[in-house]
C-alpha cells in the first residue's frame, strides 16, 4: 500500500500566481512518464509519444461557499491538457469502457471525474531510466476519489509474466484473461488496496520559467504577436506564457507575452491580431492541435486558425473548415539550458578521457629505474660519484657473489645455474636502460 504522504501538493502549483480576475499565470507543465519505456500519458488516456499533446497542468480549482460549507472541500485539483482547443474535453477524467474505469479527456466540470486527482509519493522501487533528466520528480502514484483509487498501467497487471507471477505467489491464475479493451499502452483505474498503483515520474517542460515559442514548419521564422520573423532564443518578445481561466468550472486559455511587464495577451480582432488587455473576451478561447493554432472551435472543423501573410509575414485568422493555417511548433526549453548541459557534460567526459588515456600511456611505457640527471645531486660532485659507484659495486659483488663469478667466467653452463639472463627472469627495463644511480656510469 502507498504511502499517504502528499508531495506539498507536488510543489506543482506552488509558482503559479492567480490574479485578480481569476487568471492563473506560470503555471508548470509536466509529462507524465511511465519509467519502464518512457512513454507518456497522452490527452487520450493512453501511454504514447512525449509531444505537446501529453503536457498537463497541474491546477488547484476554485471551491465554492457550498461545497466548503456543506462538504468540507478547501480545495480541487485537476489535470488540464496545454492549450486542448475543447473546453469540454480539456481535462483528464475518468469514464466508463467495457465495464472498467478508463481515463480519457473529458468535461473539467464534473466534480467527481475531472477535479479529484492527487499525486501522493510511491514508496514502490523506481524502474531504471535509459535517460537522466535533472528535473524528474520523485515517483508519484496517480490517485482520484480522495486516494481510494489508482491509475494503473494494463500491461504491468495483464501481462503473461504479470499473470504468472500471480499465480505463483497464489493470488490467482496463469490462465486468467484480460478484460475487453485492455491493450499494451491503455490505463485502468482500480482500487488501490486491490491492484496498487504504476509508479509514474513527472517532468517538467519549464513552460513556467522561460517560456516557449511558436516556430513555423521551415524552422526559421517565429510568430512574434503580430507577424512572422527570425526565430531567435535570445529574443524575448517572442516568448509566450499560457494562462487559465475557469469559467463555468471549464478552462480557457489566454496567450500572453512571457516577458512582458505590461498585461499584453493575443486578442481577435476581426480576422487580424492584435496585442492588448487579458481581461478582454476576445483574449480567452486559444488552443493549439494538430500544429493549428486556432480560437473558439476544435481547430479543424470549427473556429478560426491563424494563417501567414505572403504580402508581409502578418498574421490573420481564416476558418479552419477551409483547411488553411500555418503549422506552428510549440517550442519548449529552447532558453540555452539544455546546451548548457550538454556542454558540462562533454566537458567532464573529455577530462575522463585524457585521464585514461594518460593512465594507459603509464601502463604501457618504458619507465627508467632512476632520476634524471639534472634533479641527482651526485652530478654536481664526481668524487662523490666515484664514491658511489665503487660502494654499489661492493654491494652488488656482497649480494650476488655466484652471479658475478659466473658473469667473469662467462660459461653459459655457469650463467644457467646462478640464475642470469639465459635462466632467470629478465629486469623490467627497456633495452640499453640499466639499474643504475644517477651520474654513476
Amino acid at each position: 500500500m502507498m504511502a499517504a504522504r502528499a508531495l506539498c501538493a507536488l510543489a506543482l502549483a506552488a509558482t503559479t500566481a492567480r490574479a485578480a480576475d481569476g487568471m492563473i499565470k506560470n503555471a508548470e507543465a509536466y509529462w507524465v512518464i511511465d519509467p519502464t519505456d518512457q512513454t507518456c500519458l497522452t490527452e487520450l488516456g493512453t501511454f504514447g509519444a512525449c509531444d505537446d499533446d501529453a503536457l498537463y497542468m497541474y491546477l488547484s480549482r476554485p471551491v465554492g461557499f457550498f461545497d466548503r460549507l456543506l462538504r468540507g472541500t478547501k480545495s480541487r485539483r485537476s489535470l488540464a491538457m496545454v492549450l486542448e482547443p475543447v473546453p469540454r474535453r480539456a481535462c483528464l477524467s475518468t469514464k466508463k469502457s467495457h465495464g472498467r474505469t478508463v481515463l480519457g479527456g473529458g468535461d473539467c466540470s464534473s466534480v467527481s471525474r475531472a477535479q479529484q486527482w492527487e499525486m501522493l509519493q510511491s514508496n514502490a522501487k523506481r524502474a531504471p531510466s535509459r535517460t537522466q533528466n535533472e528535473d524528474m520528480v520523485a515517483a508519484v502514484a496517480l490517485t482520484t476519489n480522495k486516494q481510494r483509487d489508482c491509475v494503473v498501467r494494463d500491461s504491468s497487471i495483464w501481462s503473461r509474466a504479470a499473470r504468472m507471477q500471480r499465480a505463483l505467489s497464489g493470488g490467482g491464475n496463469s490462465r486468467e484473461q484480460a478484460p475487453k479493451g485492455a491493450l499494451s499502452n491503455t490505463v485502468s483505474v482500480l482500487k488501490c488496496s486491490q491492484r496498487g498503483h504504476t509508479p509514474l515520474e513527472l517532468t517538467a517542460s519549464n513552460v513556467a520559467t522561460s517560456g516557449f515559442l511558436f516556430q513555423a514548419a521551415d524552422g526559421a521564422a517565429c510568430y512574434d504577436g503580430i507577424r512572422f520573423r527570425a526565430c531567435s532564443d535570445e529574443d524575448r518578445s517572442l516568448r509566450w506564457g499560457i494562462g487559465v481561466k475557469f469559467e463555468r468550472g471549464r478552462p480557457k486559455t489566454a496567450l500572453y507575452k512571457f516577458y512582458n511587464a505590461s498585461d499584453s495577451c493575443l486578442v481577435e480582432k476581426g480576422d487580424a491580431l492584435v496585442l492588448g488587455s487579458c481581461a478582454q473576451k476576445n483574449a480567452l478561447g486559444w488552443g493549439v492541435t494538430r500544429g493549428r493554432l486556432c480560437r473558439n472551435g476544435n481547430c479543424v472543423t470549427s473556429g478560426k486558425c491563424l494563417a501567414r501573410s505572403a504580402f508581409d509575414a502578418a498574421a490573420k485568422l481564416m476558418p479552419c473548415k477551409q483547411n488553411v493555417y500555418e503549422h506552428l511548433t510549440l517550442t519548449l526549453d529552447s532558453d540555452g539550458s539544455d546546451a548548457y548541459a550538454v556542454g558540462v557534460r562533454s566537458y567532464f567526459r573529455e577530462s575522463e578521457m585524457r585521464i585514461f588515456t594518460w593512465s594507459v600511456f603509464l601502463n604501457r611505457g618504458l619507465r627508467p629505474l632512476t632520476l634524471p640527471c639534472n634533479e641527482c645531486p651526485s652530478c654536481r660532485s664526481p668524487l662523490l660519484s666515484r664514491a658511489l659507484r665503487y660502494l654499489v659495486r661492493r654491494s652488488s659483488l656482497m649480494l650476488f657473489p655466484s652471479q658475478a663469478r659466473a658473469g667473469a667466467q662467462g660459461g653459459r653452463r655457469a650463467r644457467e645455474r646462478a640464475g642470469g639472463e639465459s635462466g632467470g627472469r629478465r629486469p623490467l627495463v627497456g633495452p640499453d636502460v640499466s639499474p643504475r644511480l644517477c651520474g654513476v656510469p
